[in-house]
């Protein structure tokens, strides 16, 4: 029984029995309140399907690209929900969720995801033919600068489907593909940043 979290995009949540059928979903396409969202959805994922805690055996979590704060709550809860059971906890980049559900229609072709990496750009990530890991880590780009060759086909996501990460995990173990590195997908630096020094403090 699997437990997929992501939130590169929103919060998303899902509970998938180990062959592979979607017992339960929670979406909030929230990009600023994962905190307040990812502990409701997992109870709401949990009480849906009839699973307990204890029935879980892998919990997979996306690891973008995605916002800093946003990617690291998800990941936390992940990590912590494996960590109380006793279970691995995977990591799968967030855009394999999206290229395995393009799969579905678009089976032989180069695939170039894409997802809003905000101020402008896109992250991008490129999948060969039949391929359920990308080619290279992903890079950043605006719109206009994403090249798509003829015959490549192009995906435009705005969300990311938790329930999507457990079948791009189990496509990458059917391929042989090495397990993701459990580094988180930052294309940037967070924008807050440490003050230079203490600040001084007058009377």
């Amino acid at each position: 029984m699997f437990l997929a979290i992501d939130t590169s995009a929103g919060c998303d949540v899902a509970i998938v029995s180990s062959e592979g059928v979607v017992l339960a979903e929670y979406r909030r396409d929230d990009t600023r309140h994962h905190a307040e969202a990812i502990g409701l959805g997992i109870a709401h994922c949990l009480e849906t399907a009839g699973v307990a805690p204890s029935e879980i055996t892998e919990v997979v979590t996306g690891i973008g690209p995605g916002p800093f704060t946003g990617l690291r709550v998800g990941v936390a809860a992940a990590r912590a929900v494996a960590l109380a059971n006793g279970v691995p906890c995977t990591s799968v980049p967030s855009h394999d969720a999206i290229a395995i559900a393009a799969r579905d229609e678009h089976p032989d072709v180069v695939l170039v995801v894409t997802t809003d990496a905000r101020r402008r750009q896109r992250a991008v990530s490129r999948y060969a033919p039949a391929s359920a890991a990308a080619t290279a880590q992903p890079t950043l780009a605006s719109p206009d600068e994403i090249k798509v060759a003829e015959g490549e086909v192009r995906v435009d996501a705005d969300t990311v489907r938790a329930a999507e990460l457990v079948r791009a995990l189990r496509a990458r173990r059917v391929e042989g593909v090495p397990a993701a590195d459990d580094a988180l997908l930052y294309l940037r630096e967070p924008d807050a940043v440490p003050a230079a020094g203490p600040k001084r403090v007058t009377a």
